[in-house]
């Protein structure tokens, strides 16, 4: 049944490995929209080897990456990602999909399963030139100002859980 709300059908839940590649081609198309234009091309190179299917596939399977999806008819339209069980790594919707509530319901769906974790106590992101605003709406906090490494351009951001 879908959610009104945000239109979901299968809502939210774990990636399985086989999903990475529809997940990464989600990425980079959001990716190269909103946000490769403010990078420069190594940004962008770094970017897209992080993201890459087998990258991702890979940290699923050795556990250094959670991958949680939101989809509409078993198609991935967001993806949220955390590293170390505390960093989000990747939070991106489609752009059909935006204003939907889609990234705050993965993004809930992340702070539930940090707080099943042990002594987890707040949430990193290194956080986009465009994705700032999104996160400060989440109640993220600057914990610096903004930085460039490996041709990324990102403000460190924390959210007290």
């Amino acid at each position: 049944m879908e959610n009104p709300a945000t239109g979901l059908q299968a809502g939210i839940r774990l990636l399985r490995e086989e999903e990475t590649a529809a997940a990464s081609a989600l990425i980079r198309r959001v990716f190269a929209e909103f946000e490769a234009p403010e990078y420069a091309p190594q940004g962008t190179e770094t970017f897209y080897r992080f993201i890459a299917p087998e990258a991702l596939a890979e940290q699923l399977r050795r556990g250094t990456m959670l991958m949680w999806g939101a989809f509409r008819q078993e198609t991935p339209v967001g993806i949220i990602a955390l590293t170390h069980r505390d960093h989000i790594s990747l939070l991106f919707v489609d752009k059909s999909c935006h204003r939907r509530g889609i990234a705050r319901a993965l993004f809930a769906r992340a702070c539930e399963s940090c707080r099943t974790g042990p002594a987890i106590t707040r949430l990193t992101v290194n956080s986009s030139p465009y994705a700032v605003g999104i996160y400060r709406k989440l109640g993220f906090t600057a914990i610096g100002p903004e930085r460039t490494t490996d041709g990324i351009r990102y403000t460190p951001m924390e959210y007290h859980l």
